[in-house]
């Protein structure tokens, strides 16, 4: 009897064995799960960052030609923006506005075809646009530093 009872403990330290090196598994497979996610968090706010600072950069390298002036930026916000401002018109020349932020940032904006603007549930032209109105612009940044505007909503004066 002894001896049908060695071969039942063998199975029995075998099937430990095998659950202390399945559990040292999943804990190895968790780990490098969140490693390869801190990596990916990592690359996409590095990604974003470049993406400001690129477009920072073009703003600053296209500010004499668009508003032909020296560079004036502002020390408290060191990346601009570059998909959208909010702020106040400050020149509407065509298809192209100049936007005043609340940081005293003066911001190109061009408007296209594509653009929506509304104010209120009321479609306008650019040509509604007016100095000194309230705006909010949504866009994405071109390689002139502008905003090219995907939409435009007009706020009530206050």
């Amino acid at each position: 009897m002894e001896n049908s009872n060695r071969p039942e403990k063998n199975i029995d330290t075998s099937e430990s064995l095998n659950q202390a090196h399945s559990k040292t598994f999943k804990w190895i497979v968790f780990g490098l799960a969140q490693f390869i996610i801190l990596i990916a968090v990592f690359s996409l706010g590095a990604k974003v960052g470049f993406h400001q600072a690129h477009f920072t950069e073009s703003w600053e390298r296209g500010y004499p030609a668009n508003f032909g002036l020296p560079v004036r930026h502002s020390p408290q916000s060191p990346f601009l923006n570059a998909h959208g401002v909010f702020g106040s018109i400050l020149n509407v020349n065509g298809n192209n506005l100049t936007i005043k932020d609340s940081d005293n940032n003066e911001k190109p904006v061009v408007i296209d075809a594509g653009t929506s603007i509304r104010k209120n549930f009321t479609d306008l032209k650019p040509a509604d646009l007016k100095v000194n109105d309230s705006i909010i612009v949504i866009g994405e940044p071109n390689e002139q530093g502008q905003i090219l505007a995907k939409f435009i909503r007009v706020l009530n004066a206050q």
